[in-house]
């Protein structure tokens, strides 16, 4: 029972943790700006020159001007409230989330940015790739 149990935390880690498609960065890098950090990003999946890793907790250090953050879905809410707290400071970032009008943290923080939502359903990489 424990292995069935560890294949069901490493799937419900892997559907968490979604990679961003490197085509969609593209259009968005360009769309909004370079992008300097990549807030939730390790060694293996970053997108931007800097990155803070699980180590270096994004949450808790501050952004760089033109932050890209495509947090674990768990951390939305608090990923979109350091968002908020960053923009008092005049940084920009770009937080991807899933559409989630009905959470608190939408109507909290999201709509105090400027909300841009693609046409199409964006299909997520897989954590390996």
């Amino acid at each position: 029972m424990s292995s069935w149990r560890g294949k069901r935390n490493e799937m419900a880690q892997s559907i968490q943790n979604r990679r961003t498609p490197k085509w969609f960065f593209d259009i968005l890098d360009v769309s909004f700006g370079t992008f300097v950090l990549d807030a939730f990003a390790d060694e293996s999946n970053h997108l931007c020159k800097i990155w803070y890793g699980e180590e270096y907790n994004a949450l808790i250090h501050p952004w760089m001007n033109n932050t890209f953050a495509n947090p674990p879905f768990e951390l939305v809410g608090k990923a979109m409230k350091k968002a908020a707290e960053e923009q008092e400071r005049g940084i920009y970032s770009l937080v991807l989330s899933p559409a989630g009008c009905s959470q608190n943290w939408f109507h909290n923080y999201a709509t105090q940015g400027t909300l841009w939502m693609p046409d199409c359903r964006i299909s997520y990489d897989l954590p390996d790739g």
